[in-house]
């Protein structure tokens, strides 16, 4: 399963936040898509992999009694390669959480009336989200403005359907997970065709919310024309 990159604050977005803190927003945003982009490298060479595997693949009634030694290759190709797979998705639930985590925060800051933190001021893993993701990034809503309550109602309709499709995430497919191997603590399991491989889905689902919230601080915040 490939992964979709989503869009980083940009500079005509969040006029009113504090530089440090857009800067960091951006910078989390940019690093996600990084991430992104190995993941779907990485799930494009378990897809050849797997073809040049079943290609090697002995045909019924062939005579051979053991694989050959380019069937035994590129089993092992196909198993490095759902290895790194793998681990691309880790890196990105990592770095996920760690947005979703921050802009989560600096949300609830701006919203309380409180001051914006510059950096995490509580780290998130991605175990934390899979044990209590509701603790951790509650369901947000911003006001609307006089300048954009328009496009604060959209935001706040698409933070909802993320935080749900988020938590439809956790409840349905990683009720049975080893949550630890998201943090990065344990070893990564090998994703094709085994029930307890690490999910694609996950990752993709906390980005999505990260980059939901951050959009919706980046309208509540202030926008720039596009001919200013």
């Amino acid at each position: 399963m490939s992964a979709t990159l989503l869009e980083a604050l940009p500079r005509s977005m969040g006029l009113n936040l504090p530089p440090a803190v857009h800067l960091r927003l951006q910078q989390h945003g940019v690093a996600c898509n990084q991430a992104v982009v190995m993941v779907n490298q990485a799930f494009a060479l378990v897809v050849q992999t797997t073809n040049a595997r079943e290609e090697r693949t002995a045909p019924p009634g062939d005579a051979v009694s053991s694989p050959s030694a380019p069937l035994n290759v590129a089993q092992q190709l196909e198993s490095a390669a759902e290895d790194f797979y793998a681990k691309t998705l880790i890196v990105l639930a990592r770095a996920a959480t760690t947005y979703a985590g921050y802009a989560t925060q600096v949300a609830v800051a701006l919203l309380n009336a409180l001051p914006i933190p510059e950096a995490m001021a509580i780290d998130i893993r991605p175990s934390d989200l899979l044990t209590d993701m509701t603790r951790h990034l509650p369901l947000l809503h911003f006001p609307a403005t006089q300048s954009a309550s328009v496009s604060t109602d959209e935001q706040n309709e698409r933070i909802a359907e993320a935080h749900r499709s988020l938590l439809r995430v956790i409840s349905t497919e990683l009720y049975s997970e080893n949550t630890s191997v998201y943090d990065g603590s344990g070893p990564a399991v090998p994703v094709i065709g085994d029930p307890l491989s690490v999910s694609a889905t996950f990752p993709h689902a906390v980005h999505e919310y990260a980059a939901s919230v951050t959009w919706a601080l980046g309208v509540f915040t202030g926008l720039r024309d596009d001919g200013e």
